[in-house]
């Protein structure tokens, strides 16, 4: 049986975590970018939802406008479905990421 020196293993360990850290992240910045993009757009298409309410409350209910909720609320169900699009595929890019950084 070989016995290394203590001396040699630690040796191969100099690099710190904070280092290591570092280096991935800088070697995988379009991902994060990409995730940081994402993440953007998301929050920006969540406040549809608010938006909507505001309108129906200052435009569609004083004038009883019909047709005007009804493209409005097409309008916010396209813009709920691309916020869960844009967040599942963020979930999964980010989940790549963390297990190659892992």
């Amino acid at each position: 049986m070989l016995h290394i020196p203590i001396r040699t293993r630690h040796a191969k360990q100099s690099t710190s975590f904070k280092a290591l850290l570092q280096s991935n992240l800088v070697s995988h910045r379009s991902i994060i970018i990409e995730a940081a993009i994402a993440t953007a757009v998301v929050n920006l298409l969540a406040l549809g939802a608010s938006l909507f309410s505001m309108q129906v409350y200052d435009r569609v209910i004083p004038s009883n406008g019909i047709a005007t909720v009804v493209i409005l609320s097409s309008g916010v169900g396209l813009v709920i479905v691309l916020e869960l699009v844009l967040k599942l595929a963020r979930s999964r890019v980010m989940d790549q990421f963390i297990i190659g950084l892992d």
